[in-house]
């Protein structure tokens, strides 16, 4: 008895002390098991099956009559279950099956599921002529030189590079410092090392802002861009260079600023080799990095931007390979319902994943700035905020960003016109995109528990609009996520590398997309992540992958967590509003205007086979009149 006391934590003097409450732990789930949607089975005489999961199932009931008995025997799969009665009304009835319903196959036979489409490309873009297009690109070296040059600690070696890639300025330069060479005679690194050293910086820029002027009039500017190409392929090497300090990235070998140069030949690519008439997709910023344009992109040519760009960049600059994944994840970043190709993987470090946080802002800059889209600028300035910036000081960061953008336009002989942004920023809200009924009020109010609890596990049916509403609800300020800096990861994508929860020291918010598709070998450093990672953890799997019967140790670590995206079965409210939802947000990239919504309302589908069908005869419409042309 004494060896009990001495462990139970009281003292004799402790009895009148009055003890503090016990706190249960509220839980996200209280199941022990995934209920799965199922067709209508007959279950003889007690009712209709409704749902189903290893430890229990809901009938519909025959009779309204209550069932007076405790337990129950059901027949489920030709197996007779004794069963304990949960709960019951006068429609349904819940039992839980003593032993647990083992039978995979009878659920994966009678599953409810949402209809999806597969879309054969108008043609096909192969890899040969993504990589046999010509690269011309002046201004991007003449903006990278002019960014250097202003910058407060100019890099010899990076302007170097910067004059002996500009054809002309070289020979100036050289000729600048009395260095002469014949026509035949080249003029080498060694020799503008030499007189730049010789004539210092400020004269270099001078040579280099007279020769900039002059070849300023030869700068090809795309017709797609016809408006605002100049100022955007400035702003992106403005802002991505200022903002980089911020967390401790340097791009020694400017292989970022490759990739920013180059990103855009994906769209010269597929003007070049498609149709012209798809030139409106690419006419602002918000277009370029659209999630609806790498869709139709993928209808007219098999591939979309981020696949083309590597494989084009990554040929013309092979030492970009690596970063480029953190280019790809700052695009999912910006849409998580981006579907990647299944042949893209992505290996993960510190580097990649610090681009990638740079690159996500710099292209929510590109379209805040040039294009003044209120979305954009309000997602931007709260993550800004998270760099640990005041308001005077972001308001000063975002003038200079400003000031220096305009000057490199009057330099290269450009209207310098950028105006800056509003940073008190726009409401973002999400309940208007959902149904108002009970399941998804239970869904939104699992991220008030998550603001606590930090980890959170997203059960869905349909992959792609479950992560454009998590999208929103990241950017949104109702749960306070919008000032977190955030990574999506893709498991299918990743390679069998371990990660480490070190290499997201800059994120407070990491989301593992698609974790009953990781491969088992990250299963571990997923697992350390999960119990380790003092930021925030969500985690998404497909309900269809039965994730406590293929991995039940993984399902059991994360059973509490799990929340389910409602269900378009559970409420024919959920599913209409989608529709809805999906083919306003469509409605810009067909012909005419947004879908009829009952065309879509006879069978439960996708939001990609909703916008899949439309789009397509879109593409369609478009190839057309290509056609008709003279």
């Amino acid at each position: 008895m004494g060896l009990f006391k001495a462990f139970s934590g009281k003292s004799e003097n402790s009895k009148n002390v009055p003890q503090q409450p016990i706190v249960k732990e509220k839980l996200l789930n209280n199941r022990r098991s995934i209920r799965y949607l199922v067709e209508d089975v007959p279950i003889g005489e007690t009712g209709v099956l409704v749902n189903i999961g290893r430890g229990g199932c809901k009938l519909k009931k025959l009779s309204p009559d209550l069932i007076d008995m405790p337990e129950i025997k059901v027949t489920i799969a030709g197996k007779e279950y004794r069963s304990r009665v949960v709960w019951q009304d006068d429609k349904h009835i819940g039992l839980e099956l003593q032993g647990g319903f083992e039978s995979s196959e009878f659920i994966i036979k009678y599953l409810k599921k949402v209809r999806d489409i597969s879309i054969r490309p108008l043609r096909r873009l192969s890899d040969e002529a993504i990589k046999g297009f010509v690269e011309k690109d002046m201004l991007g070296i003449m903006v990278n030189l002019m960014a250097e040059l202003e910058a407060p600690n100019c890099d010899m070696s990076r302007m170097k590079l910067f004059v002996c890639k500009l054809s002309g300025l070289k020979e100036a330069v050289a000729e600048k410092a009395n260095i002469i060479r014949t026509e035949e005679e080249v003029v080498t690194l060694k020799d503008v090392d030499y007189a730049i050293k010789r004539l210092g910086t400020d004269t270099v820029k001078k040579v280099s802002l007279e020769y900039i002027k002059k070849k300023s009039s030869e700068i090809e500017v795309p017709e797609w861009g016809a408006h605002f190409y100049d100022s955007y392929k400035i702003l992106k090497t403005v802002f991505f260079s200022k903002l980089a300090p911020f967390f401790g990235y340097k791009d020694n070998q400017n292989l970022a600023e490759a990739i920013l140069n180059l990103e855009t030949k994906g769209v010269d690519i597929f003007l070049n080799k498609g149709n012209k008439n798809f030139m409106k997709f690419y006419n602002s910023p918000t277009k370029i990095y659209s999630e609806l344009t790498r869709f139709l992109e993928k209808i007219n040519f098999g591939k979309d931007l981020i696949q083309v760009n590597k494989i084009y960049i990554t040929s013309v600059r092979k030492p970009t390979t690596a970063l480029y994944d953190g280019y790809v994840l700052a695009h999912l970043a910006r849409y998580p319902h981006i579907t990647l190709d299944k042949s893209m993987k992505l290996s993960l470090n510190k580097i990649v994943l610090n681009f990638s946080l740079i690159c996500n802002l710099t292209i929510l800059a590109t379209e805040a700035f040039i294009e003044k889209d209120k979305y954009a600028n309000s997602v931007l300035v709260h993550k800004l905020k998270r760099t640990g910036m005041d308001e005077n000081k972001l308001l000063l960061f975002l003038d200079n960003i400003v000031n220096e953008t305009n000057k490199i336009m009057n330099d290269i002989g450009k209207r310098g016109n950028l105006k800056g942004i509003n940073i008190s920023g726009t409401p973002i809200r999400i309940r208007e995109f959902l149904a108002k009924e009970p399941n998804t009020d239970r869904f939104l109010n699992s991220f008030k528990e998550f603001k606590d609890k930090k980890r959170l596990v997203i059960k869905y049916e349909d992959d792609t609009y479950t992560h454009y509403i998590l999208g929103r609800i990241l950017d949104s300020e109702e749960f306070e996520l919008n000032t977190k800096l955030c990574c999506i990861l893709p498991c299918e994508c990743l390679l069998s590398e371990d990660f480490s929860v070190e290499q997201f020291s800059y994120f407070n918010v990491v989301v593992f997309k698609n974790i009953d598709q990781l491969s088992p070998s990250l299963l571990r450093s997923l697992v350390k992540m999960w119990n380790t990672f003092e930021g925030s953890i969500i985690l998404t799997f497909s309900a269809y992958s039965m994730l406590d019967y293929s991995n039940k140790e993984l399902f059991l670590l994360l059973r509490k967590y799990i929340v389910d995206f409602p269900s378009y079965f559970a409420d024919q409210k959920i599913y209409i509003k989608m529709v809805e939802h999906v083919t306003s947000y469509i409605k810009n990239c067909t012909n005419g205007g947004a879908p009829d919504d009952s065309l879509y309302t006879n069978n439960v589908i996708t939001m990609d086979h909703i916008r899949g069908s439309a789009l397509l005869q879109a593409a369609q419409s478009l190839e057309e009149e290509e056609e008709s042309k003279p």
